[in-house]
């Protein structure tokens, strides 16, 4: 292997009947080849018939893991929608191929030999294993084929639901007086409706107004759209895919589905996270009583209440919060925003990872981007002055984009050919918008989101695994937010 490595280039200007081609040629290619695997003669298979069927899931993330992508970011609603037939065609494929028994039984015939490989692909046999029982590949056939079917229902289910809560257009029609309290700045560009500005339910518009609304009225309005997303629709298919879960988790042997999921993660049962919760419970809930009562009688003296009489709603939390946060520490979160632009905030954060990781992030003069906002970088090692893979930064809220904050490894790292398949990765975002006359202003707890989910962003581009499978989405799930729980500690640190 050399150290020469492919950086993948991305056409985010496709067409939709060439989004769904390149699906179907990509998923029909895949297909032959794990056809061919499936023949494989007992006795025949060794470590490479495992590296071939490895091999075709990186190939399949690689050409339709971009597109898959756009269905949260684009603009154009006509490729967002190609784009969720994508995944949902992706979805049933990935199902399809871990339920294979024909598959699995060729692999399955290595596992006598994983002493002798070495520990990446002793870790690769494991997991691949893992993936093919976990997902019903090895029940008895009738239990299969239902198990099939409940996953293919199940993955449509769960790809409506994301489609609308991204498609999500919601207005919470509010006066300017109904705003009394909220900086002006924050909804005086938004939409009239006669006298009512129309209120979003993206971050920027909801935090603000459930922080600093004086009227319970109106921060109770938007914590009830903002609970009540999706509606009736999505309602029902939370419901049918309750059902759907507490089948396939029976199918697979286990009493419940919070079991079958639990089970190929570190705690591994319920139980175990039951008890850990229940003792920080214990530990907590006198705390918890103490700074209700601070709360209750801080709401009790601005609402000429008894405080006896005082009820405390869930809408009144971040309200109170920031009130107590002035009257106590006299911290304003407006004021302290100002020390936050969001230009200082990347360039302070970059230079904190670069430090600390020994990389370089050089800004790409002309980026490859799907909305003009978008920034690109490239990432060099400082020691051995690699290209390590690009990032994207995507911050601000527009219609149809994933409304809240995520990192998205769109192309892992792997080694293809010889050469290493540089990763690609961006952080989706839903910071405020600049105004006219005033930048992005970010809170410090948005400054903490903002090293969070970059720590996401170095997870992938870090990562020296040589299969896709180990990527970002690769760890276990209980230990996926560790890194980037561990950053947040510098948006903290004054040096």
């Amino acid at each position: 292997m050399t150290d020469d490595g492919i950086l993948r280039k991305i056409d985010w200007t496709l067409q939709p009947a060439e989004i769904l081609a390149i699906a179907d040629k990509t998923i029909e290619d895949a297909k032959k080849t794990l056809d061919k695997i499936a023949k494989t003669p007992s006795g025949e298979e060794t470590l490479a018939t495992l590296q071939e069927l490895e091999e075709v899931g990186g190939n399949v993330s690689e050409k339709l893991g971009p597109l898959r992508f756009m269905k949260d970011v684009s603009t154009d609603k006509e490729q967002r929608d190609a784009c969720d037939t994508l995944e949902k065609q992706l979805l049933k494929f990935d199902n399809e191929v871990w339920g294979r028994k024909d598959l699995y039984d060729v692999i399955a015939r290595l596992e006598p030999m994983v002493g002798s490989y070495g520990v990446e692909e002793q870790t690769l046999l494991k997991k691949t294993l893992d993936e093919f029982r976990h997902r019903g590949a090895s029940l008895p056939d009738a239990e299969r084929k239902e198990f099939l079917e409940i996953s293919n229902n199940l993955s449509v289910l769960e790809a409506d639901f994301s489609r609308v809560l991204n498609e999500i257009k919601t207005a919470v029609p509010c006066t300017a007086e109904e705003l009394d309290g909220v900086p002006p700045a924050i909804y005086e560009d938004l939409e009239k409706d006669g006298d009512a500005y129309l209120l979003p339910l993206d971050y920027p518009i909801l935090i603000p107004v459930m922080n600093y609304a004086h009227n319970p009225e109106t921060r109770k309005r938007m914590q009830t759209a903002q609970n009540q997303r999706g509606g009736k629709e999505n309602s029902e298919r939370l419901s049918d895919a309750l059902a759907l879960r507490d089948r396939l988790a029976k199918l697979a042997g286990f009493n419940n589905f919070a079991e079958y999921h639990i089970s190929v993660k570190m705690a591994k049962t319920p139980k175990r996270i039951f008890d850990f919760s229940n003792d920080l419970k214990e530990k907590l809930t006198p705390l918890f009583e103490k700074e209700l009562v601070v709360f209750k009688d801080l709401k009790a003296r601005t609402t000429n209440t008894p405080i006896e009489d005082v009820k405390f709603e869930l809408w009144d939390l971040f309200y109170y919060h920031e009130l107590l946060r002035k009257e106590k520490y006299s911290v304003d979160q407006n004021e302290v925003k100002e020390y936050f632009p969001m230009d200082r905030v990347v360039n302070g954060v970059l230079e904190v990872y670069q430090t600390v990781l020994n990389l370089e992030f050089i800004e790409v003069e002309e980026p490859n981007v799907w909305y003009e906002d978008v920034q690109e970088f490239k990432v060099i090692d400082k020691v051995s002055e690699n290209l390590m893979g690009h990032f994207y930064l995507d911050l601000y809220p527009r219609e149809g984009k994933y409304k809240h904050y995520a990192v998205f490894d769109f192309i892992d790292r792997r080694v293809k050919d010889g050469k290493v398949l540089l990763p690609i990765t961006s952080m989706v975002a839903n910071f405020q918008k600049p105004a006219k006359d005033t930048p992005s202003l970010l809170t410090h707890s948005e400054v903490e989101t903002f090293f969070h989910e970059f720590g996401h962003l170095m997870h992938v581009i870090t990562n020296k695994a040589s299969y896709s499978r180990f990527g970002l989405d690769g760890v276990l799930p209980d230990f996926i937010e560790t890194p980037s729980m561990m950053f947040e500690n510098w948006a903290w640190k004054e040096d």
